[in-house]
């Protein structure tokens, strides 16, 4: 998420992108979601996918459905700030994860290199990368 302006951003704006954050962090958490990072507007949320193909599918296709129904919830939010610049992206990618479903941590891999995925999406909105498509139809 960006704020955008010149100069000094008023209290609207910062109000508005702390109910978005509070709003995906909740999003996140209803989905199973281990929250790998929060600060400085940006939240990112990460689970083990499961490992056979149609399981990894079924999963990825959960969670388009869960980040279409939290976009649509952002734009629907009243008083938005038009200084608040809200970007949802969808990825998949390998991680080393370590621990138990629910208390899991990601220790390592592709998708922790967030600046690989998370960086060029210059418009507002929700990108769904074509890893977190791929095998899903779209409707």
């Amino acid at each position: 998420m960006r704020i955008e302006g010149e100069g000094e951003i008023d209290e609207a704006a910062f109000d508005d992108a702390e109910e978005v954050l509070a709003t995906v962090r909740r999003a996140a958490a209803d989905a199973g979601l281990v929250t790998i990072v929060d600060g400085g507007g940006v939240l990112v949320g990460a689970t083990a996918l499961p490992v056979d193909p149609e399981g990894s599918r079924a999963a990825r296709a959960r969670l388009v459905d869960v980040v279409r129904g939290l976009e649509t919830t952002i734009a629907a939010r009243p008083g938005p700030s038009p200084a608040v610049q809200v970007v949802l992206v969808l990825h998949a990618a390998p991680a080393k994860v370590e621990g138990a479903p629910g208390q899991q941590r990601f220790a390592g891999g592709a998708l922790l290199r967030l600046d690989e995925w998370t960086t060029g999406h210059s418009r507002g909105g929700l990108v769904i990368t074509p890893a977190a498509r791929a095998g899903i139809d779209e409707g």
